[in-house]
């Protein structure tokens, strides 16, 4: 049986995506109180595809 190289790069990039989401860095992340108006302009402007139901905060 043969060694499989480790493939460094994607391993790096996994790292990189996960240090980038502040749940999986362990800081706390700040909550922030929207109303359902911000709510609905986010949505117009394409930086929301899809809120789950009944949720008025969102990490920043």
């Amino acid at each position: 049986m043969s060694k499989r190289k480790t493939d460094f790069r994607s391993l790096k990039a996994r790292r990189d995506i996960a240090m980038a989401r502040p749940e999986l860095r362990g800081t706390e992340a700040t909550v922030v109180i929207v109303d359902d108006f911000a709510i609905q302009e986010a949505i117009k402007a394409g930086r929301y595809r899809k809120l789950p139901p009944k949720k008025r905060w969102r990490y920043q």
